[in-house]
């Protein structure tokens, strides 16, 4: 039930989205999904009862860039910021398969999103456990 209600709710942004700001379609998907979903989660696990564990000061800014990382990912654009542009080339690298794992929200694995801004070749959906990793890798280095 949960699948086909994120993929009706999905879909019905995607085709909304593409009829005016066809550019912009998969962006909107991503937006809504990390910005209202997923990023709180990150940046508050106690407060959706993810954790039971206040998170520190020190560990709390870690989870703020994570989350900023994971939402731009999904926004499609770089850092500006000096201090996070050493996840730019982590950004390009997970680009497609960003864009993968939006069209599957919307239950669309299809290879032909043309009015996209992203580009899309393979069906992968999914950062490994080894991808997500290397993100807390990269921000922990960089944190200071």
């Amino acid at each position: 039930y949960q699948r086909r209600v994120r993929e009706r709710i999905s879909s019905i942004l995607l085709k909304q989205t593409e009829s005016k700001f066809p550019k912009s379609a998969i962006t909107t998907i991503g937006g809504f999904f990390f910005l209202r979903l997923v990023c709180p989660t990150i940046v508050s696990p106690v407060a959706f009862g993810i954790d039971d564990v206040i998170v520190e000061k020190h560990e709390q800014r870690g989870l703020v860039l994570i989350s900023k990382a994971i939402q731009n990912l999904s926004n499609n654009v770089n850092f500006t910021e000096d201090y996070m542009n050493y996840l730019n080339v982590w950004l390009a690298e997970k680009k497609e398969k960003m864009c993968n794992f939006l069209l599957g929200l919307c239950g669309d694995t299809g290879s032909d999103n043309s009015s996209s801004s992203f580009s899309i070749s393979n069906n992968d959906c999914s950062l490994t456990n080894d991808e997500y990793h290397e993100l807390v890798v990269l921000v922990d280095k960089n944190l200071n």
